[in-house]
């Protein structure tokens, strides 16, 4: 939440404050479950079969958007869109991952989001 803060440096072109916060946030929420449950049922969790690639896109995009915040040279451009990416990638792969603890809960929002998407056949 308190990334959010930030948001008006992240819409005038100063992405680095808010996607840090965002970034470092995710990482202390990962860490906490860790800390909780332990790391050994914590990686047996995300690398569970149902929540496997959830999990590597989570982790991949984290990386990648602390990769993309410190790396110094490239383009200013390219880096707001690729960090924009890899942020708006965190939160949909923290959704689906809490969604796999939720029983139907990933069903559910499949079958809610196909059918305001009008996919659904009547």
């Amino acid at each position: 939440m308190l990334s959010f803060a930030n948001f008006a440096a992240l819409v005038s072109g100063n992405p680095l404050p808010f996607v840090l916060m965002y970034s470092l946030g995710n990482l202390l929420a990962l860490c906490s479950s860790m800390f909780l449950v332990g790391p050994a049922r914590q990686w047996r969790q995300m690398t569970d079969k149902s929540r496997r690639y959830t999990s590597l896109v989570y982790v991949v995009c984290l990386v990648t958007t602390f990769v993309f915040v410190f790396v110094p040279g490239i383009d200013w451009g390219a880096r707001l869109i690729v960090l924009l990416v890899c942020v708006i990638c965190q939160f949909l792969a923290a959704v689906w991952y809490t969604l796999s603890y939720i029983p139907y809960g990933r069903a559910t929002v499949l079958r809610y989001s196909k059918q305001c998407c009008c996919m659904e056949d009547v």
